[in-house]
């Protein structure tokens, strides 16, 4: 099973809530947020639920952070809202063999507060249903 940051980064960029990388705009990114530009999403993975031992069923979770602007709370909220509208609901997509069949919201968007450059912060934690492609290993496919 591929990275799932690496799957919902690419669901973002599709559903044009963001892009891979821009000097400005709203870049995507996995592992930390760069210090420029100011409009920025991170999607990192947070573990998830413990998959099925027999069946190859997977749970993975992953945490979306949404930096805006100074004084662009409001712009970084709405883009979070993007967000929520892209994830939630999502119909089964196939990402490099594996398949996700459904995306859970993890309560609701939280603001995080400002960062060291007083810009707002927004969070939202996802985990999915996901059908791994089947390769070595004892799990049957369903």
């Amino acid at each position: 099973m591929i990275d799932p940051a690496e799957a919902v980064k690419g669901f973002l960029v599709t559903a044009g809530v963001g892009v891979f990388a821009a000097p400005t705009g709203w870049s995507i990114h996995i592992g930390a947020l760069p210090e420029s530009p100011d409009t920025a999403i991170l999607v990192n993975m947070t573990g998830g639920r413990s998959p099925f031992p027999h069946l190859a069923l997977n749970y993975p979770s992953v945490q979306v952070i949404v930096r805006g602007s100074r004084s662009g709370y409001v712009p970084a909220r709405q883009r979070m809202n993007m967000v929520v509208e892209a994830l939630l609901g999502m119909s089964s997509i196939d990402v490099s063999g594996d398949t996700y069949r459904s995306c859970n919201q993890v309560g609701d968007v939280s603001f995080l507060g400002l960062d060291d450059n007083t810009r707002p912060l927004f969070g939202s934690n996802w985990w999915f249903i996901v059908l791994p492609a089947v390769g070595a290993g004892h799990r049957v496919a369903i």
